[in-house]
């Protein structure tokens, strides 16, 4: 493997792992930074409070561009932001602990970034998935239109990972540590409403399933019910907030349809854990301005359901 040397006209990216007890994934993902064939580069790695052996399987490497930083359990979002705050690169990446990168990742996107002149940008590539059973599925092909960076984000992007965004993006839009999950959606979209996103479809980086996951976690534990800022909450500012932004770049309608969709799948799972209420509240929460034929069925499923389980109890 041909490694390109760094020298002081190279751009510096650096990438942010935040971690927490994962001390059995940590090293894979480390080793992929280390493996990449564009060495200018900075690592670092924010523990979010671990009290498992994470902090000796980093302090192992003994490479001075892999950084590593303890702070007292705070989140996902306020490590990665902590990361951006000690990040000296001109474009951040963000590698979760338990993923990991292809040897060309930093390459391609130093090649992409180049192309456009070291623009204020976000650029995006594709990433492989492996499921729990270990097999892998390619990435979808994606029809692409830099004119809408906000259409095809909310397409399209389903985690941060096979991002490269500006620092200067990261500066002003920072992680909102009040979401716990669905944090990485809030940012992108963010960015996308108000900067370009620029898309290449080369697949970089792989993004690995397993028990342990945030998603398992919240339907295994019902995390969703007990959590106040959800995904759905998420979604909802936009409304809030941005709504202008989003008739602005036509993505209303399908904004709504993305909300409609996942407040049928959590009402779903509500009523098949018994919550019949909470169901009844997610569904009754949808928005009218989506897809009226999919919002009519949503909402007739949940209510002959609702009243199924009723009965049955």
């Amino acid at each position: 493997m041909q490694v390109m040397k760094a020298n002081t006209e190279d751009i510096l990216f650096s990438i942010v792992i935040a971690t927490y007890n994962r001390a059995n994934f940590i090293e894979r993902a480390i080793d992929s930074v280390l493996g990449q064939t564009y060495s200018n580069w900075e690592l670092i790695v924010i523990d979010d409070g671990s009290q498992d052996d994470t902090n000796g399987k980093v302090l192992s490497y003994q490479d001075s561009r892999i950084k590593y930083q303890y702070q007292d359990n705070k989140g996902r979002s306020e490590a990665r932001n902590l990361g951006i705050e000690l990040s000296t690169g001109q474009y951040i990446s963000f590698l979760d602990d338990d993923d990991y990168l292809l040897s060309e990742y930093l390459q391609v996107f130093y090649t992409e970034i180049s192309n456009r002149n070291f623009t204020v940008a976000a650029f995006m590539c594709d990433q492989r998935e492996i499921n729990k059973q270990g097999k892998t599925i390619e990435a979808q092909k994606k029809e692409f239109n830099e004119n809408n960076s906000a259409k095809f984000i909310l397409k399209y992007a389903n985690n941060i990972q096979p991002l490269c965004i500006s620092k200067e993006i990261l500066n002003e839009e920072k992680f909102d540590s009040k979401y716990e999950i669905g944090e990485d959606f809030h940012l992108l979209f963010r960015i996308a409403l108000k900067y370009p996103i620029y898309y290449f479809p080369k697949t970089l980086c792989v993004y690995v399933n397993h028990d342990s996951m945030t998603m398992e976690r919240e339907l295994k534990d019902s995390l969703y019910m007990t959590n106040p800022y959800n995904r759905l909450d998420v979604i909802n500012y936009f409304f809030e907030k941005h709504k202008d932004l989003l008739d602005k770049n036509n993505v209303t309608t399908l904004l709504s349809n993305k909300y409609n969709k996942i407040a049928y799948f959590y009402a779903s799972q509500a009523i098949k854990t018994k919550h019949i209420s909470y169901g009844l509240k997610i569904i009754d929460s949808i928005k009218w301005g989506g897809n009226k034929i999919l919002l009519i069925y949503y909402k007739l499923s949940i209510y002959a359901r609702a009243l199924i389980y009723s009965i049955a109890k």
